[in-house]
């Protein structure tokens, strides 16, 4: 990608391919330092695609916010299948006893996919926040229930959220995606 700029002095026009830069390149005047930041952000960010595992959790997250959407949207009228830790309810009694929590976590993964898909630095937190989550509500179960399962469920899903939290803050190249998000916002905005 190139940027294109017309300097303020000459009204020559530049082409950049590469960041840094800062003067014209016909006149030498030195280009504005907020035009120069936004310009050379969206360099480095044009640079970088969207990590694979990250696009696939905007698939993901788009897909089952909308399916536990559309099933909260049939629960009051009970139409569908519906359980609470392997037991049969009906769809009015799974709204009251579960639907906070399951409308919580529906437009959590709704949240992520926007973030994601309209490429927002916050959503990286957010994510790390639904596995934290998990975290917090298996546990819950295990606790309440003293089941088996729930105790393995909460181990994989603590183990989940290690790797989440290793590829979101420690993989390279979503650490450098996410840096050139922010850049570009900051550059965007003037802070």
């Amino acid at each position: 990608m190139s940027v294109t700029l017309v300097c303020s002095s000459c009204n020559a026009i530049q082409t950049f391919h590469v960041a840094p830069f800062s003067v014209c390149g016909t006149c030498g005047a030195p280009i504005d330092p907020a035009i120069r930041a936004r310009l050379e952000a969206e360099l480095r960010y044009s640079s970088l695609r969207r990590p694979m595992l990250i696009q696939i959790g905007a698939a993901g997250t788009s897909l089952i916010g909308g399916i536990m959407i559309f099933f909260l949207i049939l629960a009051p009228f009970d139409i569908g299948t519906y359980s609470i830790s392997g037991e049969s309810v009906t769809g009015p009694e799974f709204l009251s006893r579960m639907g906070v929590l399951f409308f919580a976590n529906a437009i959590l993964m709704v949240v992520i996919a926007f973030g994601i898909l309209s490429e927002k630095s916050w959503a990286r937190p957010v994510m790390l926040l639904f596995w934290c989550g998990s975290v917090i509500a298996n546990l819950i179960l295990f606790l309440r229930d003293h089941d088996g399962n729930a105790g393995g469920t909460f181990v994989l899903s603590l183990i989940a959220t290690g790797v989440s939290t290793w590829y979101l803050y420690g993989k390279d190249s979503v650490v450098q995606y996410y840096d050139a998000l922010k850049q570009r916002e900051a550059a965007r905005t003037g802070t």
